[in-house]
């Protein structure tokens, strides 16, 4: 029997974050019909058995090797009964009935393909949700010092990831821990884009369903808290060599689909040249941490523009 939604959860060795995900999900779900699917991308721990005793109706499907996001995405979409498509990272929780008023919005405005909510972090401060401006444009402009010093000052009000109102907002793209699309759009686009493992597939996504007339859209009574990190075992906050990297590697595939393959060393360049301006606005601050971070990036960009 085919369900409204489609509940799609890539697990890779967070069987316990999944199943908190799942919880809250059961809590906060009503008002509609949805099936749970799980991909495991060749965790090689006993997730199966820990998720499949505390949710036996979860289709769980096990994958022999690492898919990463897309690929992963991708097959579960292709197993799925859905009309409409929920991708939710493992490390998600609900705050509300999140879904039902996703879904909602889909139905009754028939020119927007996807639809996300408001992200909050563990302690619920509001965090990285969607972009509304994203792009190379926007990366020029974010190179400028005294627009990054404008920014930290006004924050709030000029908010680029975050919606701030009560009102529904069109963005350039959604964050993937929590997109609702419907199926037969995302088929119409052929799914997440698979040369990209991770990071960036959101991105791409957005803009493929632009280009056949759709829009996406933040609606901040959709509420949900993302454990940023905790799925990729990276403490928040921390500079992760190799997990800048992987960010890097999915976002030159990302920019490279959408403006082209010439694209990649200007943004490169642009991610230089941003970071460098952090590293001094933080250092004139007194965030050691972040100053750290920025520099750390800076070097890895260094390295690659001289290849």
């Amino acid at each position: 029997m085919n369900k409204e939604i489609s509940i799609i959860i890539i697990n890779y060795k967070t069987p316990y974050l999944c199943c908190d995900c799942l919880k809250s999900i059961e809590l906060f779900s009503f008002g509609f019909s949805y099936e749970l699917i799980i991909v495991d991308n060749n965790s090689q721990d006993n997730s199966k058995s820990i998720i499949t005793s505390r949710y036996p109706n979860v289709i769980y499907i096990q994958s022999p090797e690492n898919l990463g996001t897309t690929k992963a995405c991708n097959l579960a979409a292709d197993y799925s009964n859905g009309e409409f498509l929920f991708f939710l990272n493992s490390d998600t929780l609900l705050l509300n009935n999140a879904i039902f008023l996703m879904k909602d919005y889909l139905i009754s405005h028939n020119m927007v393909g996807i639809v996300g909510g408001n992200l909050f972090t563990s302690h619920l401060k509001p965090t990285h949700s969607f972009c509304k401006r994203y792009g190379i444009k926007q990366l020029k402009k974010e190179t400028k010092l005294a627009y990054l010093i404008y920014l930290s000052v006004f924050k709030r009000k000029l908010s680029n990831n975050f919606n701030y109102t009560k009102n529904p907002l069109e963005v350039d793209y959604l964050c993937g821990a929590d997109i609702l699309v419907r199926k037969s759009i995302f088929q119409r686009v052929d799914g997440f884009e698979e040369k990209i493992f991770m990071y960036g597939e959101d991105f791409v996504l957005a803009k493929k369903v632009k280009r056949i007339g759709y829009t996406s859209v933040s609606l901040p009574t959709a509420k949900i808290v993302h454990l940023e990190g905790e799925s990729s075992k990276n403490k928040k906050g921390e500079f992760s060599k190799e997990g800048f990297i992987r960010f890097l590697t999915g976002t030159c595939i990302a920019f490279q689909e959408v403006y082209g393959s010439n694209i990649k060393y200007e943004y490169i360049k642009l991610l230089f040249i941003k970071c460098g301006k952090l590293a001094k606005l933080f250092y004139l601050t007194g965030n050691k941490k972040k100053y750290y971070k920025y520099v750390n990036q800076k070097i890895i960009l260094s390295e690659l523009m001289k290849k």
